[in-house]
């Protein structure tokens, strides 16, 4: 999680993080579905598999409780742009009818 918000950071300052993000190995079975969601929005890829990504992310697991919670995706300032991107409005949607 750390690592994710350095990125953030470093692109909040301009900087070009792309190739690193790119390279950060998000595909392994014991990765939690988080970070490809954060790779994503953090490579500007805000699109049809990011929504299903996030909209994936609100089911509840076993426990009863949700990947992400609806807050952390109205908060958390790493997902800034997916909240002013077209396909907030129907993930918002989607989360009303959980």
């Amino acid at each position: 999680m750390a690592e994710a918000n350095r990125f953030f950071a470093r692109k909040k300052l301009g900087e070009n993080i792309n190739e690193e993000v790119g390279g950060w190995d998000v595909n392994r079975d014991y990765i939690h579905k988080r970070y490809k969601l954060l790779q994503r929005i953090l490579s500007d890829i805000i699109d049809d598999e990011t929504l299903n990504l996030a909209k994936e992310l609100l089911i509840p697991e076993s426990t009863g409780k949700p990947n992400m919670s609806i807050h952390e995706f109205r908060k958390w300032p790493i997902l800034e742009s997916f909240r002013k991107s077209e396909y907030w409005d129907d993930f918002e949607a989607h989360a009303r009818r959980l």
